[in-house]
């Protein structure tokens, strides 16, 4: 039904303010668990070079 498991340190987290104030989170969804870590920041996809000169197919 789309529920998932907070914890912090072991401890299930029932609330917003207690997420907001954890570092490390770990989130157990049906499938697996996920770990997030406060002030982490996901890597960016790096975009390859455009070139405008790519020609044409036919």
């Amino acid at each position: 039904r789309g529920y998932a498991v907070v914890r912090d340190g072991g401890q299930v987290i029932t609330t917003k303010s207690d997420a907001s104030k954890a570092a490390h989170l770990e989130i157990e969804f049906k499938d697996g668990r996920m770990s997030l870590t406060r002030g982490a920041t996901a890597a960016k996809a790096k975009k390859s070079p455009s070139s405008d000169d790519q020609g044409t197919l036919f």
